[in-house]
């Protein structure tokens, strides 16, 4: 069953590992996240687990910083995403906080590399099929909002909340899925879907010597 706090566990190779809670709600359902000058696609897409249920955000054709999906969260942790290019070769994870305060990173989704980073680290992993899994690992923690930032490749403005100022055609966009907030900003945890309230994934243990699950 499904949990509401972190657990520890045994895995199949006799390792003591923590389960993570999930801090965001509607983690595959973006439909009820907010997002701004872009649009959501109507076509759902493959996800990196086989199921049709990734989705497209495009940005609009307005020059803005404000090409954005996001949504309200306090919770200190390891931001997560799972993102494809689709036109867009390029993303921004961050954690917003006010003024230099946000804890970001960009990443190519052509290459697989980090791109630029303020006040956090980064990872890209390669899931295969054109899916990365984009990891953000916070200096410190505090932060207001989860913002997912597609872009062209623009360098980000670490004074203004690493956001990047440019002008979409309509059509490229990033398709995502996925989000995930852990509440260790060491640890991105194993991604937990989530839907209307926080959730951690269910405790499966195995015995520390037979390795025979429990």
């Amino acid at each position: 069953t499904s949990r509401a706090s972190n657990a520890t566990y045994v895995d199949s190779a006799g390792l003591v590992k923590t389960s993570y809670i999930n801090n965001i709600l509607h983690s595959e359902d973006f439909t009820n996240w907010n997002f701004n000058n872009g649009s959501l696609s109507n076509e759902l897409y493959v996800a990196p687990n086989g199921t049709q249920t990734a989705i497209k955000y495009i940005p609009d054709t307005n020059n803005t910083a404000s090409h954005r999906i996001f949504q309200s969260n306090s919770s200190s942790g390891t931001l997560s995403l799972y993102a494809k290019n689709a036109g867009l070769g390029y993303i921004s994870l961050v954690g917003q906080a006010t003024g230099t305060g946000s804890k970001g990173v960009s990443f190519n989704l052509t290459n697989g590399t980090v791109h630029d980073s303020t006040n956090a680290t980064g990872e890209i992993i390669d899931v295969g099929n054109g899916w990365y899994r984009i990891i953000v690992k916070p200096n410190t923690g505090g932060q207001s909002y989860f913002m997912i930032n597609p872009h062209n490749g623009v360098t980000p403005d670490k004074n203004n909340k690493f956001r990047t100022t440019y002008a979409g055609d309509g059509t490229s966009g990033v398709i995502i899925w996925g989000a995930m907030l852990s509440d260790d900003i060491n640890n991105e945890g194993d991604y937990v879907k989530t839907e209307a309230t926080a959730t951690g994934g269910p405790r499966y243990s195995h015995d520390p010597e037979t390795l025979t699950p429990t």
